[in-house]
């Protein structure tokens, strides 16, 4: 769907406001569609919506959101749709819980490492997910060291 969507906003002559606004990833902290994200989508044509944790309490209702933002964007437009993700907050709203990063990297073995990385794709994709924001960076340290280790 993304190679076609991506293919298919290419060949389109987007407006000045449209390619504008494809420029835009917005956050979305509330639980519910509001006005707001809705204008946001509709009118301002951003070219996704980021959900924080506090925008959801299961992956059901994930669902609900991510399905309701994709039909304002319209089938002609298609938006992305993530999650900052970088404390595990979907694994705390009921999905499935993956080793951390240090044991994957620690086994070194290519073919466990991309059967979990298909697994978490397939439910993202099943909760109508694009992305995730994951793990969370910090650069206040501005040290090399720091960066590595935490990711």
């Amino acid at each position: 769907m993304i190679k076609r969507s991506v293919k298919h906003l290419l060949s389109k002559n987007l407006t000045l406001e449209e390619k504008i606004g494809q420029l835009f990833i917005v956050g979305h902290r509330e639980d519910i569609m509001t006005g707001h994200i809705s204008n946001m989508v509709n009118m301002y044509h951003v070219a996704g919506v980021l959900l924080t944790k506090d925008s959801f309490y299961r992956p059901k209702h994930i669902y609900q959101l991510t399905n309701y933002l994709q039909r304002y964007a319209g089938i002609d437009s298609p938006i992305w749709l993530g999650v900052k993700d970088g404390n595990k907050a979907l694994t705390e709203k009921g999905m499935t819980a993956t080793l951390p990063e240090t044991i994957v990297t620690s086994y070194n073995n290519r073919l466990y490492t991309k059967r979990l990385a298909e697994m978490n794709g397939d439910e993202l994709r099943a909760v109508g997910l694009n992305f995730t924001i994951a793990p969370h960076i910090d650069f206040t340290a501005l040290d090399r060291h720091v960066f590595l280790e935490d990711f």
